[in-house]
């Protein structure tokens, strides 16, 4: 036993050589170190997949690295891989002088370090320190001759560089990798991976998928092929490669993939499957199967929806939108299937130009989607563009209709009336019917309980009331007078109407807003100023609605049925000659694009643009028909006039102020259409303002800013003049120009400078600030140590302490090398559970470079420093 012992601690040494040493030293790295470190690595790997959620509306990741939350959740065992692999670096990397060196291959010397070194690279990787990873990458793809060993390194190199989107890097580092000849499968297969995922970062679908083949090929189990076999048919189904990806997802299935990856896998055939490629029915099948089983409740909504892209594939448009509007009537809460749906409906709706539908799906998405959704900018301006259309549509429907009426007879007109008041009441009556209906059966479903009778406490009888409420009007947009019927209403419903509270405990639907005959006949607008109104109402509509279809819809035919429907339609309005104009604009660009309609006496830009020259000759309108460069013209003219405006305006600036209204003034006078006219009539006024401010007068100063006001209506200058009319008026201290009381304003002083400076570049310490009375000073660092300790200790950190005045002392973690390191240490002490209470506490907590440590130590200005972390850091 003591020879054995004096035998073991003899082979401790790493400077001597033979059988013994190697033996002993490759078993107690691999074991001892090794192990516990590659241990760890796989509970982290563990724990960063458990965090992971797939998203497979996305060609999904090879690799799953977590996000900043997930990864930091894994610091304290990426800090015990670093350690325990060090450890076995420092114990046993065998470096015996050259002479003692045994020619022996067996057992082979340092067997585990290169391993190590490696483990400890993917931990640095892993906690997303990808400088510390590069470094250690790279040494290990210089320092080892191992072939497999280097491909390994090199692989992991081009991870950082794909984290980096340093692609150039990347693409040097994998080529080294997969040029290397005679690895081990296992080796080459990760080589083939990471090139795959260099490949689909960059969308590259075609080469991903051939070197992700040759990877998925290399794999010996086929647990582990499952995912890059989805992925690659993923891959196939981005290269509109349908067949070959419905091939791939049927792989899937003989892989024994996880439930719901065996699910989207079926699903996916659905997306995948291109009716010039085969049948639908073995997909279908499967799809209705998948429906009748239990375990698929929660997912009916995605299945429904697989079976609406199929229909559609198969041109059959009426199936697949009943098939999309089940998936949403089914949905149980997945908002992103929702969304989904949604925005399907509405794409083929707009298709279909059907606007009101499209404007209903489109808004419903709105309120569904992520901002991050790649199509959110896209849905948004549809869903307010479509939502502006309709209400210009529902002002012209509205407007007819009330208009029809006021031609009727007193005796019809009543009868009318009546009835549009008779439906409100029996509409009001069935609402009434429906909610004591879902009442009665959430009650029935409680067993006659007495869990809570009033439904907005009563998650049951409130689930059912909203499903009745949708089985009965379907998917209302959520507003006020949602049903079509109440559009007239709106009209006769102006006055204010009082709230009665409720008792707590019924159900009531009011009635009492229902206006009577005769409200409703009083605010008809039969009268000649009414008609007027009306009739401006409904060009506006028309106008609009057309530039909405043209500009934001792209829908140049209904553009020019609008415009031509109003002047038709009406002899004259504001809108008439814009109208004209669009009208001859958009004949000359269908023109231009091959159109010609014989047939159509005025299908042409010929026709509009003569009937422009006949009613206003002399005009803008007339001279853009006659001269096709007058709009070029008018840009310049423009352009002169505005440097003209900016030299009286500097003369302004220098309190010229006699020359300035003597020039104002020619320029009102004599050039009317002047592109800037206001702007003239505000620098007038402002210079009158401060002439006679010297002589306490403002008569003069009042009379111009009217005129601004009276002339320039709805303008910017209209505005100003009027907010400054109401200071002024207001017995503010403006003085008489508006401006110069409050030159000494100390609101308007500049802020005093920093004395602090902001260097990414410089080194940095995280700083904790306590108060010296109440606090354990002592047992607040130790904590902070533990904490450093358990997430930093490969980092070299040290905590102390310091008192910066009679008040407040501060806690210091110290140095970090890199802005990057600092900025990952105090983003896991926000998010840690150990130093909560700290947090809790309100203690100010920031980094502060080495040199804005001595000014703050200086200034003591603790309140200053924190505005400029705020101002300059984003941990």
């Amino acid at each position: 036993m003591l020879v054995f012992a004096f035998l073991f601690m003899l082979a401790c040494t790493t400077r001597k050589d033979g059988f013994v040493y190697r033996v002993f030293h490759n078993t107690t790295a691999h074991y001892n170190g090794f192990f516990y470190a590659q241990e760890a690595m796989k509970e982290a790997d563990a724990t960063l997949w458990d965090k992971h959620e797939d998203d497979y509306d996305e060609v999904l990741p090879l690799f799953v690295y977590g996000d900043e939350e997930s990864a930091q959740s894994i610091f304290p065992l990426m800090e015990r891989t670093i350690e325990k692999s060090s450890r076995v670096i420092e114990r046993h990397n065998m470096d015996p002088p050259k002479r003692d060196k045994r020619k022996s291959k067996r057992p082979e010397m340092n067997k585990w370090i290169d391993d190590n070194y490696l483990l400890i690279g993917q931990a640095y990787f892993l906690k997303r320190n990808y400088f510390k990873a590069e470094e250690m990458f790279l040494y290990v793809s210089r320092k080892y001759k191992d072939k497999n060993i280097q491909a390994q390194a090199n692989a992991w190199l081009t991870r950082v560089y794909l984290e980096r989107e340093s692609y150039n890097q990347a693409k040097n580092a994998i080529l080294k990798a997969s040029q290397m000849k005679n690895l081990e499968p296992e080796v080459k297969s990760e080589v083939q991976l990471v090139y795959a995922d260099y490949f689909i970062r960059q969308e590259m679908w075609k080469e991903a998928a051939e070197e992700l083949e040759k990877g998925i090929n290399l794999m010996e189990k086929k647990k582990e092929k499952a995912r890059p076999t989805f992925i690659l048919a993923q891959l196939m189904q981005r290269q509109n490669k349908g067949q070959d990806a419905i091939a791939y997802f049927n792989a899937v299935l003989k892989l024994k993939p996880t439930y719901e990856m065996e699910f989207y896998s079926k699903i996916m055939q659905a997306m995948a499957f291109d009716r010039r490629g085969g049948n639908s029915n073995q997909i279908k099948e499967t799809l209705f199967k998948m429906l009748k089983d239990e375990k698929n409740l929660e997912y009916q909504d995605q299945i429904y929806y697989a079976l609406a892209e199929l229909e559609l594939e198969e041109q059959n448009r009426e199936g697949g939108i009943d098939y999309l509007k089940t998936s949403v009537e089914v949905n149980q809460g997945n908002q992103k299937q929702k969304m989904k749906s949604f925005l399907r409906l509405a794409d083929l709706h707009l298709e279909d130009k059907d606007y009101q539908s499209a404007q209903a799906y489109y808004d419903s998405t709105y309120r569904n989607i992520q901002e991050e959704h790649e199509r959110y900018l896209d849905v948004k301006n549809k869903a307010e563009s479509l939502t502006e259309l309709v209400q210009h549509l529902n002002v012209i429907e509205e407007q007819d209709s009330l208009t029809a009426l006021c031609e009727l007879d007193e005796e019809s007109l009543i009868a009318k009336l009546e009835k549009i008041r008779k439906q409100k009441e029996d509409e009001a009556e069935e609402e009434r019917l429906a909610l004591e209906a879902a009442a009665a059966a959430a009650a029935a479903g409680q067993g006659g309980g007495n869990a809570g009778a009033f439904w907005v406490y009563n998650d049951q009888l409130r689930d059912i009331g909203q499903r009745n409420f949708l089985d009965y009007w379907g998917d209302r947009k959520l507003e006020d007078n949602w049903r079509r019927s109440q559009k007239l209403e709106t009209t006769f419903n102006n006055e204010e109407e009082e709230v009665i509270d409720a008792p707590k405990d019924t159900l009531i639907v009011e009635t009492d807003g229902i206006p009577t005959v005769d409200e409703m006949l009083a605010s008809l607008p039969c009268s000649e100023a009414g008609q007027v109104a009306s009739k401006g109402s409904i060009a506006n509509a028309y106008y609009n609605s057309g530039v909405i279809y043209r500009e934001k819809l792209e829908d140049l035919d209904n553009a020019i049925e609008q415009w031509e429907v109003l002047v038709t339609r009406y002899d004259d309005s504001e809108f008439h000659p814009t109208s004209f104009y669009l009208l001859y604009r958009s004949y000359l660009y269908k023109e231009s694009q091959g159109y010609k309609n014989p047939f159509c006496g005025t299908c042409s830009s010929q026709y509009w643009g003569d009937l422009i020259v006949e009613r206003y000759p002399g005009s803008e309108w007339a001279l853009l028909v006659e001269n096709p460069d007058y709009q070029d013209y008018a840009e310049l003219k423009k352009a002169e006039e505005r440097e003209a405006y900016e030299l009286v305006l500097s003369k302004y600036y220098q309190r010229r102020y006699q020359e300035v209204i003597t020039e104002t003034d020619s320029v009102i006078r004599t050039e009317p259409d002047n592109s800037v006219l206001c702007k003239y009539k505000v620098l007038k006024a402002q210079s009158v303002g401060y002439m006679d401010g010297q002589y306490g007068m403002r008569d003069n100063y009042f009379a111009e800013l009217e005129s601004v006001i009276a002339e320039c209506p709805n303008t910017e200058e209209s505005a100003f003049a009027t907010e400054l009319l109401a200071k002024l008026r207001g017995e503010k201290s403006e003085g008489a120009g508006g401006k110069e009381d409050t030159a000494d304003d100390p609101k308007d002083e500049p802020p005093a400078p920093s004395p602090f400076n902001y260097n990414e570049t410089a080194r940095h310490y995280f700083m904790m600030v306590l108060p010296v009375r109440g606090t354990d000073l002592n047992a607040t660092k130790a904590k902070m140590s533990d904490f450093t300790g358990k997430n930093f200790s490969s980092s070299g950190l040290k905590v102390s302490s310091n008192l910066i005045d009679r008040n407040n002392q501060v806690i210091l973690v110290k140095t970090f090398n890199r802005l990057e390191d600092a900025t990952s240490f105090f983003g896991v002490f926000m998010a840690s559970d150990d130093m909560k209470e700290y947090r809790d506490a309100g203690y100010t907590t920031a980094l502060i470079s080495k040199e804005n440590y001595v000014t703050l130590f200086k200034t003591k200005d603790l309140e200053g420093y924190q505005q400029f972390f705020l101002d300059n850091y984003q941990p």
